[in-house]
């Protein structure tokens, strides 16, 4: 769901009546919402711990897949974009210190690896399936899927995540 809204957010700008002076805002505010994140990522994980966060930011990824498609102008949209500082910006530092928990000493990087290749698989999916919804459903119903797969996806991780001390 992620990868979808990404990569095909410049359906959606056009869909909002946008240009690409507006996607490039949309892109500009997701991209300088990171850089916060990206320096707190260790704080936080020592404040909150890598499982916490993770429950989190499986549903802060829900709450922005659900904004983008709530999004009936470009101003809502851009109020969506901020949604990145919790969201992925935030599951992908967070994601690599709970591989490292998790796993044995000796697996750590497996680990890692792992949680790399999944996300590298979504994208892959993402992408394929984005288009053939795209055409199918136009922006409306590929936003629907999204926020469905990514429900699907917060559910599935915030049980399955382990609370790491």
């Amino acid at each position: 769901a992620y990868c979808m809204c990404c990569n095909f957010l410049v359906r959606i700008v056009e869909n909002l009546g946008g240009g690409s002076g507006e996607l490039g805002t949309a892109v500009m505010i997701a991209a300088l919402c990171e850089i916060p994140t990206i320096f707190l990522s260790g704080k936080l994980r020592k404040r909150f711990g890598s499982g916490r966060l993770m429950k989190f930011t499986a549903g802060m990824l829900f709450v922005k897949a659900l904004l983008i498609y709530l999004s009936d102008s470009m101003g809502f949209l851009y109020g969506a974009m901020v949604a990145q500082l919790v969201s992925y910006s935030l599951f992908v530092p967070v994601s690599v210190y709970y591989a490292d928990t998790r796993m044995a000493p000796g697996d750590r990087v497996r680990g890692q690896a792992m949680m790399t290749l999944v996300t590298t698989l979504g994208t892959s999916i993402g992408s394929l399936l984005g288009g053939a919804l795209l055409e199918a459903g136009g922006v409306h119903g590929m936003l629907v899927f999204c926020v469905f797969c990514s429900l699907g996806g917060a559910v599935v991780m915030i049980a399955g995540t382990e609370r790491v001390r």
